[in-house]
């Protein structure tokens, strides 16, 4: 027999380490497609599956960046978060109280809530031999073996998986290094990502956000949830900070990935050129941005590695700025805070800490000037953004299979090497057919990766992927008994059903029975239907045995009681412990 091909009992497992945004949407497409036996383990630290980093804000005013009718998990069901907001608008009125359309920036809290369902729904739909199992735990080491890997998890545990997909999402990036940084600088500095960031802070006290991307907008809308009334100053090389959002009318495509230059100089001129053109005929520059959103994977990928890397080091700020643009009351926040002076945003480069009884003094040198300006603050917050250089990332998971050389980091330092389908390259050059990723990641390969349109496309692919490459399984039959002459006929079975519909409680009983031995089970019975159930049985000749309840109930509403007794005067052997 080939032996690619198993039977449909043999266990199968994907192991999906990560259960943020992108991990949940890979079970999810796994539970709602899968077609033969399947276990799914997803592995996640926390215990809020579903959310991640980005929707576990504890805040109603942390908004998504995008708005909701671009929002859905589903690229074939566009409008399914919207529907998801109406149906739950009663439970959501303490979120956000406005009206909910295609144009809404909901809080990312909400939107942590709707994954959450999203992968809910998909378990309790899936066949019964489609399971999922949730571990709160984390991945600390993968060791590959004959047939798929052994996951080995930092409580201890460990078990078998014939693939493992890797859905890391965002590590926060280091600080930026100073030479004669205190080594003891816990007491000031935190990360903008961890519960502590703002922990046991004065409401007066000064601080200093390193970084001014998005991440720095969530520091400054989490002081001001906090109604913080001390100085905040933001410094990042080059003190650029998200753009607003703002309703405009689409802009037809100009560019292919054929067109497109190939060295970021004239590709940067190309664009500044059609946004006057765009100007001129009444077009907002955010929608020549926009424009190129279908198209930005595959510009990318045909860049020359030495023109990307000119990219990253040249253009990267300015094209974060502009492309991924934030929510118009956020822009609002953050433009009130700097028009009265509590939020200074600045470019420069820290230079020195200085740790301080009450603080610590920090010398940062000014872009324009080049002169070094000391600040004293109470607390130092590294809002610089997601770390995706995986030649250093210190990540438990990504260091074994890195000195193992599973897996080969990009060669510009962002994300692994992967093929078009998500699966992982070894440092020998070899595609993996056990470790599979999505997101980060794959930064280097596609740049545009880390949005909600581009992770739910690559997890509904990954999915597909992952199940096309499972062995083909084969069902087992029973194999028919030779039958004599005298034994020709085959036997009957014994078991019978019926159905029952209640109209007063709009729900079914259901009765099955065993004509040889005489017995029933009664499924869900109603008490206004007890002599209906009795009639029943009396008229088949089965004797009760057993009540299930697929729901809780009480007597007065089963009529476990009743039927009980009413059962007993017929001979019936049923006992207490026989209601369940």
């Amino acid at each position: 027999m080939n032996p690619s091909f198993l039977t449909a009992h043999t266990p199968t497992t994907i192991a999906i380490v990560g259960g943020g945004f992108s991990g949940s949407l890979v079970a999810t497409h796994l539970l709602k497609t899968a077609t033969q036996p399947l276990t799914i383990k997803l592995i996640e630290r926390s215990d809020q599956i579903g959310k991640g980093i980005a929707y576990s804000t504890d805040t109603n005013c942390h908004l998504l960046n995008v708005s909701a009718g671009n929002m859905s998990a589903f690229a074939h069901d566009p409008a399914h978060l919207l529907r998801w907001l109406q149906h739950n608008r009663d439970e959501l009125t303490a979120f956000f109280s406005e009206e909910v359309n295609a144009s809404t920036f909901i809080p990312r809290k909400v939107y942590g809530l709707y994954i959450q369902s999203v992968l809910a729904e998909a378990e309790a739909t899936a066949p019964s031999d489609v399971r999922l199992e949730r571990f709160t735990d984390e991945v600390v080491g993968v060791q590959p073996e004959e047939k798929g890997a052994m996951i080995s998890l930092r409580s201890g545990r460990c078990f078998a998986a014939d693939r493992v997909v890797l859905a890391l999402g965002n590590s926060p990036s280091a600080p930026p290094a100073i030479q004669n940084a205190n080594s003891n600088n816990e007491s000031y500095l935190r990360n903008a990502w961890s519960a502590d960031a703002l922990a046991d802070l004065d409401t007066d006290a000064p601080v200093l956000l390193i970084g001014t991307g998005l991440t720095m907008v969530d520091m400054v809308l989490s002081l001001s949830d906090r109604q913080h009334r001390g100085k905040i100053y933001a410094v990042s090389r080059r003190g650029l900070f998200p753009l607003k959002h703002q309703a405009a009318q689409p802009y037809p495509s100009f560019l292919t990935p054929e067109t497109s230059p190939k060295n970021v100089r004239d590709w940067l001129h190309r664009v500044r050129a059609e946004v006057e053109i765009a100007a001129a005929q009444g077009y907002d520059w955010r929608a020549v941005i926009d424009s190129l959103r279908p198209i930005n994977q595959k510009i990318w990928q045909k860049l020359p590695t030495e023109e990307q890397q000119r990219f990253l080091r040249h253009l990267t700020p300015y094209w974060d700025v502009h492309r991924h643009r934030i929510a118009p009351r956020v822009a609002n926040v953050v433009t009130e805070m700097l028009d009265s002076g509590q939020l200074t945003i600045s470019a420069g480069r820290i230079r020195e800490y200085q740790a301080l009884p009450d603080g610590v003094a920090v010398t940062v040198c000014q872009r324009k000037t080049q002169t070094n300006h000391i600040l004293h603050v109470r607390r130092v917050v590294n809002c610089t953004g997601v770390a995706a250089d995986y030649r250093r990332s210190p990540h438990p998971l990504i260091t074994d299979l890195r000195s193992q050389k599973l897996i080969r980091p990009n060669a510009i330092g962002l994300g692994l090497d992967t093929d078009t389908h998500g699966a992982l390259y070894a440092a020998d050059g070899n595609v993996s057919t056990l470790f599979y990723t999505l997101g980060t990641p794959r930064k280097g390969d596609l740049w545009e990766t880390i949005a909600v349109p581009e992770l739910r496309g690559q997890a509904q692919e990954l999915s597909k992927a992952l199940l096309q490459s499972l062995p083909a399984r084969v069902r087992t039959i029973p194999t028919m008994p030779l039958l004599s002459e005298r034994s020709a006929e085959i036997p009957q079975s014994t078991f019978l059903f019926r159905q029952f519909f209640d109209p007063a409680t709009s729900s079914y009983t259901y009765l099955i029975g065993d004509r040889q031995t005489g017995d029933a089970v009664l499924v869900d019975p109603v008490l206004e239907q007890v002599d209906r159930d009795l009639e029943s049985l009396d008229e088949l000749g089965l004797k009760l045995r057993y009540c299930l309840e697929t729901h809780l109930h009480a007597d007065h509403i089963t009529g476990a009681g009743k039927l009980s007794t009413g059962n007993r005067k017929k001979g019936s052997e049923i006992g207490e412990d026989s209601f369940c």
